[in-house]
This record gives structure tokens, sequence and C-alpha cells, in this order.
């Protein structure tokens, strides 16, 4: 494994992913010029040809585009296997703000090596229901991740979309290909609604109704909270054995 700092030409550097970059950020950079390098992989194909794999460092050379910056400073690295490459970015993203879509993709790398999820809360930091979080990426509509990808949907919207009913998101994914914008409070009011109303209309002679309408009101509320299933799930089972102990003592 070999490390070497040199100047990357940002034209060898492929398209940036995840949240766009502070105009603070690009002013700082316009100003001073990149203080921190980059992190790069040389990847070479079958033929030999290398190309560049950015690593750590998205917001950075998003941010010298801007600023009109031709080449960036990065630590280039040779000879690691795509896991490594996959925790050096988990590691990177775990020192400071993350980036939930390299961070997704870290994960995901890992998880297809081998890595089971004690594996990565033990080298991330993470706790479990962190990780559950990231990779619930996996199952946001595809219109909202790429939102996510390009910048354009903030990263606490898309992971509250990414914990909604299939049906809601495809509600959410569709609106967003239309306006352009996804915000908190739309992914909020499509919940808030489904809670209301719920897979389909009650039977009104239901003496349970009132109950069942309470606790999606109270699952929307989770959720918008940004609770998971399984965080919710443990506490209304918490709730429950707790109420069973009380009626056992009257």
């Amino acid at each position: 494994m070999e490390r070497e700092f040199r100047e990357i030409a940002l034209a060898e550097l492929g398209e940036t992913w995840g949240p766009k970059p502070a105009e603070r950020l690009v002013q700082n950079i316009r100003d001073n010029g990149i203080i921190v390098p980059v992190v790069v992989a040389e990847i070479p194909d079958e033929d030999g040809q290398i190309t560049f794999q950015l690593i750590d460092g998205n917001r950075r050379v998003a941010a010298a585009r801007l600023a009109g910056l031709s080449s960036v400073p990065a630590q280039v690295i040779r000879g690691f296997s795509a896991a490594e490459l996959a925790q050096i970015t988990l590691l990177a993203n775990s020192m400071r703000a993350t980036n939930p879509v390299t961070e997704w993709w870290a994960l995901d790398e890992l998880v297809q090596s081998g890595s089971r999820p004690d594996d990565l809360a033990r080298m991330t930091g993470l706790s479990k229901s962190t990780l559950q979080n990231r990779m619930s990426l996996a199952d946001l509509d595809v219109r909202i991740f790429e939102g996510l990808a390009r910048g354009d949907v903030p990263p606490t919207v898309a992971m509250a979309a990414s914990r909604l009913p299939r049906e809601l998101q495809d509600q959410l994914g569709e609106a967003f290909s239309e306006k352009g914008i996804l915000r908190k409070r739309d992914v909020d009011m499509a919940a808030a609604a489904a809670a209301r109303t719920g897979p389909g209309e009650a039977d009104e002679t239901d003496p349970g109704q009132d109950l069942v309408g309470g606790m999606r009101t109270l699952a929307a509320r989770a959720i918008a909270a940004g609770m998971t299933q399984g965080e919710w799930l443990a506490m209304a089972k918490e709730a429950f054995e707790a109420a069973q102990v009380d009626t056992d003592q009257d």
C-alpha cells in the first residue's frame, strides 16, 4: 500500500455527490485554496489505465470547482481493496460533518464484503440504530436518492423520507420530480396524512378505531422525530409489557 501527496486536476476527478458546499466554504477556498488535501485512490482498469476515485473530499472538490480552481492538493493512495477504501471513507466521515451518500456507499460495500452489524459498529464507532438509519437509504425512492446525491435534497429530508412506506415515498418522489424541491414539512405532512387516513376507511362500528387512530398518530410523530421502526417497536413493546404488569397488580 502506497501514499503520496500531489496536485490532481479537477478534470481528472469524477462527479461529486452529496450535500452542496456552503457559500462560506466556496469563498474560503477562493481566497485561501484547499488547506486539507482530499483523498483519492488510484484505480487501474483491465488495460492498466489509471482513474481516480474520490474517497474523501466531495464538498471540497465541489467548492473548488465553484471557486474556479483547476486542481486540488490530494493524498493519492494505492493498493487498497474496495472494502478498505470503504472503511477509510467511513472513518473520514466520522471525524466531521457526514456525507450520507458516500457513507451509504461505504457501508453497502462493507456489507457486500461480508461485514456484520457488529463489525460496522466497531470500526465506525456508530451505534446500531445509527447504522440502520444510514442503510435505510437503500430503500429510498430512486428520484429522492438522486436528488440527495446531487445535493438538491437535504440529508435530513432524505433520511426522514426513507422511513416512510413505499407508496408515500412514491408520492413524494413524483412531487419532487415535478417541483424540483422537497422539504422536511412535505415529508412530515405525508406521514401525518397517512396516520390520519390509514390504508383504508375504518369501520365506524369498530370499538378499536380510536385506539388504532391514536397509534397511527403516535407513529407519525415518531417518524417525524427521526425514530426508526425498530426503535418504535421496541418502545411500544416496553409500554405494552409495563401495562400488563400494572393490570396484573390491580
